[in-house]
């Protein structure tokens, strides 16, 4: 195969706003659309390698995959390992055990797979995966295990049928990634069959030039390989993390891409760009550029207790640039030189390399990320209610059913309770209704995360089914006797702001909320507090505060604070900032506090302190959050015991 240096150039285009995008620059929105181009570039080089080979008689699966394994594993091995002694050091014990699991997945080219499974409302932000962008070799590696068994049972065929079979292919890829994208958007983005079509873009350039290799006429190669690099720069500088991909609009870059292999040659003013001794020296270096990029950047993030500082990301941004130049240099090069390292130490050293990795990284999940480094806690959900009497809705479809079936198997007359909310809700079911039923009368949990549960108020479209629920659910209940218990994160719903403790913690993004003010939402609180009081008519009503915010993951963040700022002082936050940012939630509070029937709970007494103008993140060494807002298992016991002297008083009665 002739070697084209505008194709090492493309490669640079790829990688660097992939960096800068993963870096975090808002300049670089869609840099993530570099992988997309590493798919056509791959697609293309190696149906070139293998067309080239099958057309010749010489084509041997063994010979295939020993380019592979030389190509890809020892520069991935080597920095695998690396990240071990700094994932030691510095990961806490939640954050250890997702990184073991990591590298089990990445020894069994799993990755992608792994990563679509932990993704959901309560998974740990991508940011601090050190090796979630191995989700790409990963879609990578699976392809190239089918395609070449694709093209040796067809090729009996011919060509014409081969292209036929994988036009097909690409279609039906296509039409489910933008089916996905909308419908299913993790799985679209993570999984082989939503990205096949894009590696077999890259094929179809293959397939076109062995049969054309010939160049166009000079306008029309300028014209179309300039339109391939306005492409791709549309979608890096212009597609953002909303954008749906893959999808359709994924077609930009990846056309783009397609153009440039097919029309950036003959002293192009594309060609001569990517050919210059930059973008060649980057696009030499890209892939262990790639491999050390989001291990730098997630390291760093989990050692200091606040965000880097642009700066600092711009740095290491830089440094992933230099490791890569080592690595091609010391690493992939020496193990690609087939006289220096024979197909029986690459398969054997790469397989053991493979073996030791699976090894660490199952002990560490069997170990809960090996906690025992440090004595700390390792501290997940652990409040995950099993109760036939609670039921998550989320299908549309099955809520009215659901709901008949689950107050048929578990409503008592006089006796029940009922909580409903979202996963606040959620956090404190299972310890509420040890406390609920251990007096006699019986819970039933209704959940929709992300739901405020009252009829008549606009859908946050974070979760499926919210507008049948809060309806359905409403209908439900307002026609029993049954005690009701609210627990909602009120202050999201009422102001759509992001958290920020002002002391370097501040929540993620949230998608789905389109007022994003701190000014009070009048018509939403009064429309709140109408429902409510229409509900307590008849029965009573018991509505939690807003759970204290911590605004950073609190597991983590005490992590560092133990090992870089103090062993004894307990990790808190301010009081004074909790009150100023639900000062409208409190204001409703008061104001439904004094109608008959309702009682108000706040979880805030059981945390924060008037006296020091602090709210505890831990108590006696124990994490009080599994994130940055939802309760771990002790407090969820804290606010169960304080919602159930509040039930004891309002039904005592009864």
């Amino acid at each position: 195969m002739k070697y084209r240096a505008e194709i090492e150039g493309l490669r640079a285009l790829a990688v660097v706003p992939v960096i800068f995008f993963h870096a975090g620059f808002e300049l670089f929105g869609g840099g993530y659309v570099g992988v997309d181009v590493f798919f056509v570039i791959s697609g293309y080089l190696i149906t070139t390698i293998i067309l080239n080979e099958l057309d010749d008689g010489r084509f041997r699966l063994i010979n295939f995959y020993e380019r592979r394994a030389r190509r890809i594993l020892p520069a991935l091995l080597f920095v695998a390992f690396s990240c071990v002694p700094f994932a030691w050091i510095w990961l806490a014990p939640i954050h250890m055990k997702d990184f073991t699991q990591s590298l089990v997945a990445l020894a069994g080219f799993a990755s992608n797979v792994l990563f679509w499974i932990e993704t959901g409302y309560f998974d740990t932000s991508a940011e601090l995966k050190p090796l979630l962008h191995t989700w790409s070799l990963a879609v990578e590696e699976q392809y190239y295990i089918l395609f070449p068994l694709l093209l040796m049972f067809a090729w009996r065929f011919g060509k014409k049928a081969i292209v036929a079979t994988l036009v097909v292919l690409f279609i039906a890829s296509l039409g489910l990634a933008q089916w996905g994208a909308y419908n299913k958007p993790y799985a679209a983005f993570f999984l082989l069959p939503t990205r096949v079509w894009e590696i077999l873009l890259g094929a179809f350039c293959a397939f076109y030039l062995i049969k054309s290799p010939t160049l166009h006429a000079k306008t029309v190669n300028q014209l179309l390989s300039v339109l391939g690099l306005g492409l791709i720069g549309w979608a890096v500088f212009g597609f953002k993390e909303t954008t749906p991909t893959p999808s359709l609009y994924t077609l930009l870059p990846t056309v783009g891409t397609a153009l440039i292999i097919l029309f950036a040659r003959g002293g192009t003013y594309a060609q001569r760009l990517l050919s210059t001794r930059p973008m060649v020296g980057i696009g030499l270096i890209s892939y262990s550029a790639y491999l050390w990029h989001q291990p730098l950047l997630a390291f760093a993030r989990h050692r200091l207790l606040d965000a880097p500082p642009p700066s600092l990301l711009l740095l290491l941004s830089v440094t992933s640039l230099v490791l890569g130049w080592l690595s091609w240099r010391f690493v992939e090069t020496p193990f690609r030189d087939r006289s220096l390292v024979s197909r029986k130490i690459i398969f054997s050293s790469s397989f053991g390399g493979l073996v030791c990795i699976v090894l660490f990284g199952l002990a560490g999940h069997f170990s809960n990320g090996y906690q025992g480094r440090a004595g700390f806690p390792y501290v997940n959900q652990g409040w995950a209610d099993n109760s036939a009497c609670t039921k998550a809705f989320e299908d549309e479809a099955d809520i009215a059913v659901g709901l008949d079936q689950l107050f048929n198997d578990c409503f008592k007359e006089g006796r029940s309770v009922i909580l409903i909310g979202d996963s606040h809700a959620e956090s404190i079911a299972k310890p509420l209704r040890e406390t609920v039923e251990s007096s006699g009368k019986k819970l039933i949990v209704l959940l929709n995360n992300a739901c405020l549960p009252i009829p008549g108020t606009a859908r946050t479209p974070m979760e499926p089914g919210c507008a049948a629920f809060k309806e359905t659910v409403w209908q439900k209940i307002r026609r029993t006797d049954a005690t009701l218990i609210f627990a909602v994160r009120w202050r999201i719903n009422f102001n759509g702001t992001r958290f920020d403790n002002q002391e370097g913690g501040v929540e993620e993004g949230i998608s789905g909320l389109n007022h994003v003010t701190n000014a009070k939402n009048s018509d939403l609180v009064d429309h709140v507090t109408t429902q409510m009081i229409d509900l307590s008519q008849n029965r009573h009503v018991i509505v939690l505060s807003q759970i204290p915010e911590a605004g950073w993951h609190v597991p983590t963040q005490m992590w560092k604070w133990r090992k870089f700022v103090s062993a004894t002082t307990p990790l808190s936050t301010s009081y004074a900032v909790y009150l100023q940012s639900n000062q409208h939630v409190n204001e409703w509070l008061k104001d439904i506090e004094r109608v008959e029937g309702i009682k108000v709970v706040r979880a805030e007494n059981l945390v924060c302190d008037p006296v020091s103008r602090r709210c505890l993140n831990e108590l006696d060494g124990v994490p009080l959050y599994i994130d940055d807002d939802h309760p771990s298992a002790l407090y969820a016991g804290m606010i169960a015991d304080a919602i159930n002297a509040s039930l004891k008083t309002v039904i005592s009665g009864n």
